[in-house]
């Protein structure tokens, strides 16, 4: 890679001439470019033009390899460096197309050059060129053939920054509305997400990156179809085994109708697996409770939907271990309505379904974080009478969810919970100490079997009439048996009689 070495502001302009020329050629296109083909698809890629009109990789290429020092790994940016890129943004005038302005522009861009620090091999110099050039470009209209080969310069080179840029213009570029219907709502564009999905990962750039600037546009974009497009859910498909769809999943509280989150929520919680093979993997990011939060919370509401309910939102939350901060977000946006009345009725309403589910444990937590929500955020001195009352309604109806979920027992256990009447709250009874049942020693089969044999030999002898009678007995069995040659027994017993 060429070393940016050398650069100087005769130089800057030299390389940002053609730059200039070129953009102002294809912006006074005002019309589509036509090509052989006349069904162009809205977000086609064009095929390399043969000739070197238009703007190509050769120009692009040489302002990044004139930018970027030799052997220059990725690192994280300094001040320094945010600076010059800041500066280089805003090198371009906003009236670019007056002629009378054009002379007087350049002079004052050479002198913002000059005031940039000529140090660490001049990087700073790049960083700015780099962004003036990019800033120049996108000033043009967009066409979606130049951002994404310009997206795969910037991935190929790894300029996170203008990778990150590019990225977010290409997906302000998918969503806007062509003729009738967003351009990345057509049945030919279905993967499109998917592919530049793994363009970005390909080049080693975080998955997570590219989930939040995906997040942020579709965010900013009120349009309820985009959640409903084929590609949003093929990219879902192939993040499932990953956090990342939560992020998506987050930003469905934002800006989204009932109906659009109930739709998306049917099939993104049927994508994600309700239990991951690893689980630990999830646990080192920071911001994974915050996510697990919302999507409970997602879910909660809606169950309070009059249809019904799929099964897989209803295992996703009967696995729940909720904490006291779990339903913050419902809470609050039930109490942000205006009318006191209008809250009660929403919160009694999330209270009954998950009582019909029986999530008893949720519906206790979310009576607490309630209870919790007043007593933090209104002080009870000067706050009006009703909501005073409101307050004791909330600790009873606290009382009760938790009477109802721990009273009841817990997991088929009756005496799992019990009431506390010094701490005044349900504690889990300790389970009772087992014995151990005492090990005897029994003796062994040997031991046993001589005693008997000894006891048996000698009651056996005892009742006997005499030495002689039993000798003859002796005899007599010894006849019997075919073995007369067998001398007598010098057994100990025998010397007794």
């Amino acid at each position: 890679m060429a070393n940016s070495q050398g650069l100087s502001t005769t130089r800057i302009s030299r390389l940002l001439r053609p730059l200039r020329t070129k953009c102002a050629a294809l912006a006074a296109m005002r019309h589509p470019i036509s090509t052989y083909s006349g069904s162009t698809l809205p977000l086609d890629v064009l095929p390399p033009p043969d000739s070197l009109r238009s703007l190509d990789r050769s120009l692009i290429s040489l302002i990044v390899l004139k930018s970027i020092p030799g052997e220059q790994k990725r690192r994280v940016p300094r001040l320094a460096d945010m600076c010059s890129t800041l500066v280089g943004q805003a090198m371009q005038g906003e009236d670019p197309e007056e002629p009378e302005l054009e002379a007087e522009e350049l002079a004052q861009i050479e002198k913002l050059y000059d005031f940039i620090p000529i140090t660490d091999g001049d990087y700073h110099l790049g960083s700015a060129l780099l962004a003036h050039a990019l800033d120049i470009i996108l000033r043009c209209p967009d066409h979606f053939t130049l951002l994404s080969i310009l997206f795969d310069i910037s991935l190929e080179h790894d300029l996170y920054y203008e990778s990150c840029v590019l990225l977010h213009r290409i997906l302000q570029v998918t969503v806007r509305l062509v003729g009738s219907t967003l351009a990345i709502c057509h049945p030919s564009h279905s993967d499109c997400l998917v592919d530049l999905c793994r363009r970005w990962t390909r080049a080693g750039q975080p998955t997570t990156g590219f989930v939040r600037i995906l997040a942020e546009t579709l965010v900013s974009i009120a349009r309820p179809a985009l959640w409903r497009c084929r590609a949003l859910g093929s990219l879902a498909r192939d993040l499932h085994r990953q956090d990342a769809v939560l992020d998506l999943a987050g930003q469905l509280l934002d800006g989204c109708h009932d109906t659009v989150l109930m739709d998306q929520l049917n099939k993104w919680v049927n994508y994600s697996p309700i239990s991951p093979p690893h689980p630990h993997d999830w646990s080192p990011r920071f911001d994974f409770l915050e996510h697990s939060s919302t999507l409970i919370c997602w879910a909660t509401h809606s169950l309070s939907f009059p249809t019904p309910s799929p099964e897989s939102v209803c295992r996703l939350l009967e696995d729940v271990s909720p904490t006291v901060t779990t339903y913050d977000l419902l809470i609050k946006a039930s109490f942000g309505i205006e009318r006191e009345l209008d809250s009660k009725a929403i919160l009694q309403a999330y209270s009954a379904r998950l009582r019909a589910e029986n999530l008893l444990l949720l519906e206790s937590s979310m009576w607490a974080c309630a209870l919790r929500f007043v007593d933090t955020s209104m002080d009870v001195d000067c706050c009006k009478k009703d909501m005073r009352l409101y307050r004791e309604e909330l600790m009873d109806l606290v009382e009760d969810a938790e009477r109802r979920c721990f009273g009841s027992g817990r997991q088929g256990c009756p005496d799992a919970w019990r009431w506390e009447e010094i701490a005044g709250c349900w504690v889990e009874s300790a389970s009772p100490a087992r014995k151990k049942a005492r090990i005897q020693l029994e003796p062994s089969s040997f031991e046993n079997s001589f005693k008997s044999l000894v006891s048996s030999a000698i009651s056996n002898r005892t009742r006997l009439g005499g030495r002689k009678q039993a000798l003859a007995a002796i005899r007599k069995f010894r006849c019997s048996e075919g073995r007369d040659d067998v001398s007598p027994s010098d057994d100990a017993l025998d010397c007794i009689y």
